[in-house]
């Protein structure tokens, strides 16, 4: 993924193409360093997760604004120094939720808006 941006961007000389990291918070610890990895090795400039997505084991999604499950993912985040985030939450999936990144803009760690559409929301952490 990360070496087919790489060579993009080089051909045409722009950063008009991006690569995405994973994000699955209800893995915990183990979705936490791989984030780590990701960033470290990848060098992913966004962080793409599905919040009506269930993981495998799991039956249903989470929520963004989960102390639980989605902060220690976005502090995790805000420490890789990765600043861009695209959660699809638009399809109907098994209980998807309904918190937008607006909602929790102003809950740590803070996360403010730059863009949303009807499938997806882009933000910036800071």
């Amino acid at each position: 993924m990360a070496h087919i941006r790489d060579e993009i961007n080089r051909v045409t000389q722009s950063r008009r193409m991006l690569a995405h990291g994973l994000v699955s918070p209800q893995l915990g610890q183990a979705d936490l360093d791989f984030m780590d990895q990701q960033a470290a090795t990848l060098k992913v400039d966004a962080w793409k997760a599905y919040t009506g997505a269930a993981a495998k084991g799991f039956e249903h999604g989470w929520f963004l604004d989960d102390e639980k499950i989605a902060y220690p993912m976005l502090e995790k985040a805000r420490k890789t120094g990765v600043r861009r985030f695209c959660v699809h939450k638009g399809l109907p999936l098994a209980r998807s939720q309904t918190t937008t990144i607006r909602a929790i803009s102003s809950r740590p760690p803070r996360i403010f808006p730059t863009s949303t559409s009807w499938s997806t929301t882009q933000a910036c952490s800071a």
